[in-house]
């Protein structure tokens, strides 16, 4: 088995901000897409590239202080709604920039869960079927 390389801080920033990473992390870019902690690890890069938007907008756009905070907090509860809406199609695009066929993570992620998810519905069955 290989050994997944992770990216240095200022790569992964780059990854965060839509990037792509060279060929060495590629396996890491398929652990990160697959963990199960894989939208949270989204919502992470989402939250840095919102944080990148937000301290301008609150130093430097006119206006009161509470008006320009409201405002971006708007802003960032709609672009994580809609960050959350398409974090699937997302992640899996960062998957298919890595070289990988496209449905690479989702097929990983149901493999990984495939035994809890045969395990649960034995119980369901035994439970509500008999």
């Amino acid at each position: 088995m290989t050994t997944v390389q992770r990216p240095s801080p200022v790569r992964w920033l780059w990854y965060a901000l839509g990037g792509s990473l060279p060929a060495r992390h590629r396996e890491w870019v398929l652990y990160d897409a697959t963990r199960p902690t894989w939208q949270l690890r989204h919502f992470a890069r989402a939250c840095v590239q919102l944080g990148l938007i937000t301290v301008p907008v609150l130093l430097l756009v006119p206006g009161p202080l509470w008006v320009r905070a409201l405002a971006t907090l708007l802003g960032w509860l709609v672009a994580l709604q809609y960050v959350l809406y398409t974090a699937d199609g997302s992640v899996e695009h960062r998957v298919q920039k890595a070289g990988y066929p496209p449905g690479t993570a989702q097929r990983v992620r149901d493999d990984a869960g495939a035994d809890e998810r045969a395990a649960a519905a034995a119980r369901y069955a035994r439970r509500y079927r008999t």
